[in-house]
């Protein structure tokens, strides 16, 4: 039977989905309300084509229309029934399309009738015409009447549970809920109310934003075209949300046209097979199968979770001595004759470390060195018996701003507890008969509140200076730590009280410490030869020399030439004399409006050049949260060879203490920079001409390296995900931290 002119209806809802799979019904005396086939839709500039529209078979939802049908509405394009090969060859379609920012931006800042902030600031005050664009937009349905009928006693309902299928789980990649982008009623039988839908409108902002992710669902998916389908198969919900999302679109439609402000008329399709067959004829394209089981999906919060905590996990710093974060500290309960510190270590002394912490007072620290003793004896008296456990509170001077005599106060509370640690972990310290402890110095992160401490115990144990306990954290421990500015004034304090030596008139040539642009922190290491950071980094040349760094990229801020920054240890001045080479990436402001697209190419071959050679490179921008994280997760992304997703939220758990945040329009060029990549590794023909650029490296050399836990992460181009969902789940990330996207 020929695909052309066939109306396609779904099985009465009492059938399985796959009686339902394919049912195709011929529908004469139906209305199915939809233009005359001489009437050619438009064919946009950038993004999906349809050559073969015609061949998808108009679904029939006349059982669905209502008689009072606005006419401009009834002339929509006709809601199309596609299978699954179709739905792949759309989807890997829009993954292999690279537009340039000009296709979609102002408009996805602004909106249609967007907030009057952007408009004014991105277009002039006028609502910008609607581009010539078509993207794409995954609409899951659920279909709650099936649900309740499926959670009846049955012998289908047993089956499945016996087996643990449930369609409740199955969901495509890039998935979203119509709720998120239309409003509409339901009528008495549950479904949505067609003809009354229309797309949400935009919330009201105050000011410009050019990262209001939030509202890119509702945006892009005006400029989408649409697939609908339900876990279940296709029931009667998949089809009243096509119509809905149909309508919605027509009538989007007509507002602009009625306001000259151009645009496309988009699709609705609905797929038409059931999802058991989708799942085993395209599994690339699932998100998580009917089992349950996350196939292609990331969790963007879990991800970061899991790549922070690899980055800050338990590490020793001294004899004994760890620095974790907060998951790590497991009591050691084991009895003295059994084998010790197997796989992860085990502790007798966590020392925690928050704000408001209370430090131990010395009776505490005298009653737990007696619990000590008393274990010692006994095991030399061949008892077995309970290893003791001591719980401490660290101080940390990063709850709020001290005064000088708290200060003192804070600083007594640290000396005496190194003192303390050091006694139960340096085997040199200890008298026989006792043992020496394990311990570990813990918080949430694993390397803010616990890094007073663990550089006080360092200039005490090794009788070091503040800076020197810097470098020996920093490079020889491979330590993620972060001190606030605020903190600095606390550790001299603690310098000068536990380094008996410490020298008074240090060596300018070397004195980072106090260079005035050193704020307490050191730019964050992404890889061990790449770091991001902010522009007080760059500007204090002493201090890249002295952790390694040979290369700059100066991302928008041209520090080596800037005429305010001269010293005699300037980067312009380490330039100079060949110390430090500087690759300055002009002309790029972060106001939403420049491009870095064409300046990635040769900010990512400088420091790949910089890897050859042994080097290590700083890259920053102002404050290291946009122009210059994206220069470093594209360099990320084509030395790993992994997607947007995975470099973007490897970057992101590694950036200390600061959430990057590249704004709308770097993240779009970013997805067309992956799917650049994808082309040159042959994975994609890439629809654009922007992928043609001289990129000098090897793609992947440095996947497998670094410890990184590659089985999470996926190629280039193997993962794609809709920029609505990109956008989404980037918001729903950023909530955790309450920040206004």
């Amino acid at each position: 039977m020929s695909a052309t002119g066939v109306a396609i209806r779904a099985s009465n809802v009492g059938h399985t989905p796959a009686d339902a799979e394919h049912r195709k019904l011929n529908a004469p005396n139906s209305r199915v309300c939809h233009p005359a086939k001489s009437l050619v839709m438009a064919e946009p500039t950038y993004g999906l084509r349809h050559p073969d529209l015609e061949s998808y078979a108009p679904i029939d939802t006349s059982d669905l229309d209502t008689d009072n049908v606005p006419l401009h509405l009834a002339t929509a394009p006709p809601v199309r029934g596609i299978n699954a090969d179709q739905y792949a060859s759309i989807y890997h379609q829009y993954s292999a399309v690279d537009a340039p920012y000009e296709a979609v931006f102002p408009y996805l800042y602004c909106g249609h009738r967007g907030p009057g902030a952007q408009t004014e600031f991105f277009s002039q005050g006028k609502t910008p015409r609607a581009p010539r664009y078509r993207g794409l937009t995954v609409i899951r349905v659920s279909d709650q009447k099936e649900a309740s009928n499926e959670t009846a006693p049955s012998f289908q309902t047993n089956l499945k549970d016996s087996y643990g299928i449930s369609h409740h789980h199955a969901e495509l990649l890039s998935s979203q809920t119509p709720e998120e982008t239309l409003q509409y009623r339901t009528n008495a039988s549950g479904t949505v109310a067609a003809h009354d839908a229309h797309f949400q409108p935009q919330p009201r902002t105050r000011r410009a934003n050019t990262r209001n992710f939030q509202v890119q669902s509702l945006i892009y998916t005006m400029l989408s075209d649409i697939v609908v389908y339900s876990p279940e198969g296709l029931t009667d919900a998949a089809r009243a949300t096509a119509l809905a999302f149909r309508y919605a679109q027509q009538q989007f439609y007509q507002d602009r046209m009625a306001e000259n402000l151009g645009g496309l008329q988009y699709n609705v399709f609905l797929i038409t097979d059931s999802f058991e067959t989708l799942q085993s004829k395209h599994p690339e394209l699932v998100a998580i199968d009917l089992y349950g089981n996350p196939w292609n999906s990331v969790h963007f919060l879990l991800r970061e979770q899991d790549e922070m905590y690899r980055m800050a996990v338990a590490s020793k710093v001294a004899p004994n001595l760890y620095l974790g974060p907060s998951q790590d500290f497991q009591p050691n309960i084991a009895l003295p004759q059994d084998a010790p510190f197997e796989g992860a270590p085990t502790f007798s002394i966590g020392l925690e470390a928050f704000e408001e912490s209370n430090p131990p007072t010395s009776s505490f620290l005298y009653k737990a060195t007696e619990s000590f003793k008393a274990f010692d004896r006994q095991v030399k008296e061949g008892k077995r018996v309970q290893v003791p456990t001591a719980h401490l509170e660290c101080p940390t001077g990063t709850s709020h701003m001290l005064g000088d005599e708290q200060r003192r106060v804070v600083a007594s509370d640290i000396m005496n507890l190194v003192a303390w640690v050091q006694l139960h972990v340096s085997p040199d310290k200890i008298q026989p008969p006792s043992t020496a402890r394990r311990a570990l110095i813990y918080c949430s992160d694993g390397y803010t509140e616990s890094s007073v401490f663990a550089l006080s115990y360092l200039m005490y144990t090794q009788q070091i200076s503040l800076q020197e306990a810097f470098l020996r954290l920093h490079v020889h421990y491979n330590r993620p730590f972060f001190v606030f500015r605020k903190d600095l004034d606390l550790l001299s304090v603690l310098e000068k009280a536990l380094v008996n030596d410490v020298t008074s008139a240090p060596d300018p040539q070397s004195d980072w410490l106090h260079d005035p642009h050193f704020d307490g922190s050191l730019p964050s290491r992404i890889l061990p030869f790449l770091y991001l950071g902010n522009i007080q980094h760059a500007r204090n040349a002493r201090m890249l020399k002295a952790i390694g760094i040979t290369h700059v990229v100066s991302v928008g801020e041209c520090v080596a030439t800037d005429p305010e920054n001269r010293s005699p240890y300037s980067l312009g001045e380490a330039e100079a004399d060949q110390s430090i080479s500087v690759h300055n990436v002009r002309n790029v402001a972060d106001d939403g409006t420049d491009s870095l697209r064409e300046m990635m190419c040769d900010a990512v071959n400088f420091i790949e050049h910089a890897r050859k050679s042994g080097g290590r490179v700083l890259v920053h921008c102002r404050v290291g949260v946009s122009r210059s994280s994206t220069i470093v997760i594209a360099y990320i992304m084509a030395h790993l060879d992994i997607t947007l997703i995975d470099a973007y939220l490897l970057v992101r758990s590694r950036r200390l203490n600061v959430l990057i945040q590249p704004h709308l329009l770097f993240f779009w060029e970013l997805r067309g920079w992956e799917t650049a990549l994808a082309a040159r590794l042959g994975r994609c023909v890439a629809d654009s001409k922007l992928h043609l650029f001289p990129l000098e490296m090897e793609l992947g050399v440095g996947r497998g390296r670094y410890g990184l836990a590659y089985a999470d992460y996926a190629p280039a181009g193997k993962r794609s995900v809709t920029w609505s969902y990109f956008c989404r789940e980037i918001a729903a990330l950023n909530a955790r931290y309450c920040i206004d996207s």
